[in-house]
């Protein structure tokens, strides 16, 4: 089993080449800078098979616009940005993309990006809703706490309904 390689910044090339051998994923949580992502990009050049994944609740990163500097990466996971909104920056990853995971983020998107990647083996989407009624036992008297509980309930099975429906719909579109 290999080895989770967290990046931050700054990036020390040394230290970090030798680790890529026997990784199981390269991941960053904060932005590095532009030279950082040519490095890190470089070195996972060599390493095809080792996935990239970025997570956290960075504004900048949940924007992917440092994509340009992994054009080769075949291998793409995003997990835990809630701030993604837009998928299309997926277009700077090369069309040979084999495996992507897109992990929960605050508002459903788009997958209609995902059709470019032609070679895809393997697509990971995880569905994320939050629902704004969270019920507390002590937080209202237990009189009151059941019908919260199931106007919460039911605003959570509408949503993730309607979300479900959707990427069934975009993935059928994808597929046939």
């Amino acid at each position: 089993m290999g080895d989770v390689v967290e990046v931050r910044s700054p990036v020390d090339v040394a230290q970090l080449r030798p680790r890529l051998g026997n990784a199981d994923v390269v991941q960053f949580s904060e932005p590095l800078t532009e030279a950082e992502y040519r490095s890190v990009a470089m070195l996972l050049g060599d390493h095809p098979m080792v996935p990239l994944r970025v997570y956290g609740f960075d504004d900048d990163l949940a924007t992917l616009r440092f994509l340009r500097w992994f054009p080769h990466v075949r291998r793409f996971s995003v997990a835990g940005l809630w701030h993604l909104t837009d998928l299309a920056p997926l277009d700077q990853l090369s069309a040979d993309v084999e495996f992507l995971d897109i992990g929960e983020t605050r508002k459903p998107l788009d997958l209609a990006p995902v059709a470019q990647f032609r070679r895809l083996r393997r697509l990971r989407v995880v569905a994320a809703v939050i629902c704004p009624l969270v019920w507390r036992r002590n937080s209202c008297s237990d009189q009151q706490s059941p019908d919260w509980w199931r106007r919460s309930e039911s605003f959570r099975r509408h949503r993730i309904g309607n979300w479900c429906g959707q990427l069934r719909h975009q993935l059928h579109q994808m597929v046939f």
